[in-house]
């Protein structure tokens, strides 16, 4: 491997340690980046050292750390980097740019395909393909099965199966005829700013499998043909024989089902739905996501944050439900703001001075932590306020709220008839609890959402990007919702929300 020194700028960095009389000085890498994700990781995994290493490359959007092992992985534009428990570079891999067209068929390897005409056909293309730069879109570590998930945008947003050790790319296993589907090949967002949210949770069969949720991101004629082709949300295999291609496919004489779920033809170009995160909890999966009020094209309406939550032996999305989420808060005026587009969360188990302080009726079991943004004037080229809240929710209160729509859906009350953008039957009889024969469903948006108010609110802060750092320290688990502040130029801020260890933390 090439030596670390000859490949990147290094500066010295002095580091004060705290708790000693004597003050120690080392000298570390210097990392320069872009976003926030290296600074938040370092910050977290070296306390109670005061550490910032900056990075001097293409720009970051991935971070994930084997907890087995500790090794930390990091993708961005072209890149992927493997670092050790210090934060040294091990390996780093190039996965772009590549030649490639968002308006061809994905064929990595497009010059070597003509043992299938079929397939040599498929990759032909009326477009030239260029130099195309690769944005890493998910990231994730499968340590049952030995692999890195890497994800990009090239390739129509193409997923590889990586070693955990080299980084060296495996074979998906996929057969000729599945590579002709471009539901088992394009997996996430085919550009850089469209969102792609995954998790890898216990599926319908023995088998854990990969749920992944992306943003229609069409943004020719030439690339719709494709484009439309992929799922917003699929539940996809993570087996050597056919990684990364849809997990269950019935082909039936009057209806295909198939591991997903679309938002309709009509609707696709113009609502995008964001997605933000995505878990697993109980037997349930979920998604979270920020999106418009109104499907309609004439009233464009304002930003609302949603939960998605299907069952985790569901094969097909009936189970498939969304409601609103909110957050709000008391002003020093009196009046309550609404925090409604949702920036980051992640599922914890709360320790005993958090469920002391929030939790009256004892330990609420897993709770959904999320920071939010208020945003003025949304679809009409507001401009976001300078203001944000953190909400704990528990999960038994959100899956409660679930089984209460799905209650007024059996009742048939209209107000839960559908959202009018998925393709799919809406709010019926048939609907039912998680393990029944079932037909999906969307909440309309006049819905009571679940609502907490603000554990905290911060003024002058905007949040960007995602957050996914947490370190257990002496008798606390340490919650670091860090963002970039987009006012005045003051650089990068840490907001750290302490939880008194209770368990373990989610990583």
């Amino acid at each position: 491997m090439t030596n670390y020194t000859k490949r990147h700028d290094i500066e010295k960095e002095r580091i004060v340690r705290q708790g000693n009389s004597s003050t120690k000085e080392r000298y570390l890498p210097r990392f320069t980046m872009p976003s926030y994700m290296m600074l938040l990781y370092v910050v977290v995994l070296v306390l109670p050292s005061v550490v910032e290493m900056k990075y001097l490359g293409p720009k970051l959007s991935r971070l994930v750390m084997n907890n087995q092992t500790g090794i930390v992985y990091v993708g961005g534009k072209n890149r992927l980097y493997q670092l050790d428990e210090d934060l040294k570079l091990m390996a780093e891999e190039s996965t772009g740019p590549r030649s490639d067209s968002n308006k061809c068929y994905p064929c990595p390897h497009h010059n070597s395909q003509s043992g299938d005409p079929e397939l040599a056909k498929l990759c032909s293309c009326l477009y030239d393909r260029t130099a195309t730069d690769n944005f890493n879109k998910v990231l994730l570590v499968d340590p049952g099965r030995g692999i890195l998930i890497a994800c990009g945008s090239v390739y129509q947003g193409m997923c590889q199966a990586r070693d955990l050790s080299t980084m060296a790319v495996l074979d998906s296993g996929l057969s000729t005829l599945e590579k002709k589907d471009i539901k088992n090949v394009a997996v996430v967002a085919n550009d850089q700013t469209s969102s792609s949210e995954a998790f890898i949770a216990p599926g319908p069969g023995p088998n854990t499998v990969l749920h992944v949720a992306s943003t229609y991101s069409g943004k020719s004629v030439e690339s719709e043909v494709y484009r439309e082709q992929v799922p917003a949300l699929a539940t996809r295999s993570l087996s050597y024989n056919k990684r990364f291609a849809l997990d269950k496919v019935i082909d039936d004489v009057s209806d295909q089902k198939l591991s997903a779920i679309f938002l309709k033809s009509d609707q696709i170009k113009h609502y995008l739905i964001r997605y933000v995160t995505g878990f697993t909890s109980d037997n349930y999966n979920y998604f979270l996501t920020v999106q418009r009020d109104r499907v309609s094209q004439l009233q464009h309406g304002k930003l609302v944050t949603k939960i998605i939550q299907f069952c985790s032996d569901d094969m097909f999305y009936d189970s498939y439900a969304d409601i609103p989420l909110k957050c709000t808060k008391r002003s020093s005026h009196g009046h309550e703001v609404d925090f409604n587009v949702l920036q980051a969360a992640r599922v914890i188990r709360p320790g005993q001075d958090l469920v002391e302080d929030l939790f009256t009726e004892g330990y609420p079991g897993d709770v959904l932590v999320g920071a939010f943004t208020s945003e003025a004037d949304a679809g009409r080229g507001g401009h976001s306020q300078p203001d944000s809240a953190v909400c704990v929710f528990t999960m038994a209160d959100i899956r409660r709220k679930f089984l209460e729509t799905i209650k007024l859906c059996h009742m048939g009350n209209s107000s839960v008839s559908g959202g009018g953008y998925l393709r799919a039957n809406g709010c019926s009889q048939k609907v039912k609890v998680c393990g029944d024969s079932r037909r999906p469903m969307a909440v309309m948006f006049d819905q009571s959402p679940v609502s907490e108010p603000g554990v905290r609110a911060f003024r002058e802060m905007v949040w960007s990007g995602q957050s996914r750092a947490y370190v257990n320290h002496n008798r606390f688990t340490r919650r670091v919702l860090g963002r970039e502040l987009s006012l005045n130029n003051r650089g990068y801020k840490q907001l750290e929300e302490r939880f008194e260890q209770g368990g373990s933390a989610n990583h």
